[in-house]
């Protein structure tokens, strides 16, 4: 048996304890980065980024609800909005009280998202469950800043390149989104995120090697 994380590993572990940990192999999700990357600029127009905003367990709900808050206190500027890809916002729109601040696009194809990923402000990932957690990584790679749930795989893959938050508490992301304003948290987290990239993809490259000589050995 392969899986793509010691997280998913030991989950399978945990629900069959008869299994063997020998028997399952781990070998991290291949790189999904494009060869080339786009230019990088975030100083015309800010916003948070989220993605899959139609999947409850991404919980987008609560990270909308911090930036709305946010936003009603007066306590982020102007000119920084979120977006959230995955949906039109149907879902979210009776939680919303400042909705001119909100763009919801919908499903966007690969070089949609990876525009929107080199140019995003900020990265916001609240998931409740991922067996591997592909997002942080592909926003990390452009030097985004990254603020991100703790649970399941996230951890173990974005490492100390992110800022975590409780995902159950709305107070703690807004927090967390605060702190990223400031200059110098900022300037931290994305240099983490580009040496935590290049740490992530380094052992990706790697495993698609040993996966493929696990397979035909």
């Amino acid at each position: 048996m392969i899986t793509v994380s010691e997280h998913s590993r030991f989950a399978l572990l945990s629900f069959f304890p008869e299994m063997s940990d020998e028997r399952i192999r781990v070998f991290y999700s291949p790189n999904t980065s494009r060869s080339k990357k786009m230019e990088r600029k975030v100083n015309v127009y800010r916003y948070f980024l989220a993605v899959s905003g139609n999947r409850w367990e991404k919980n987008n709900l609560r990270a909308i609800i911090a930036f709305d808050c946010l936003v009603s206190d007066g306590r982020l500027p102007e000119d920084v909005k979120m977006i959230v890809t995955g949906t039109k916002g149907d879902n979210f729109k009776y939680h919303i009280q400042n909705p001119g601040h909100f763009k919801f696009p919908g499903y966007v194809d690969d070089d949609v998202l990876e525009r929107l990923y080199s140019k995003a402000y900020l990265f916001v990932y609240p998931s409740l469950n991922e067996g591997f957690g592909y997002p942080p990584i592909e926003a990390m790679r452009y030097g985004v800043p990254v603020i991100a749930s703790p649970l399941s795989s996230m951890a173990e893959v974005c490492g100390g390149g992110v800022l975590y938050f409780n995902p159950f508490c709305i107070e703690e992301i807004m927090n967390r989104k605060l702190m990223i304003m400031k200059p110098d948290i900022y300037r931290e987290y994305s240099e983490k995120a580009i040496k935590q990239h290049n740490f992530i993809m380094e052992r990706q490259i790697r495993d698609l090697d040993g996966i493929i000589d696990y397979i035909i050995a």
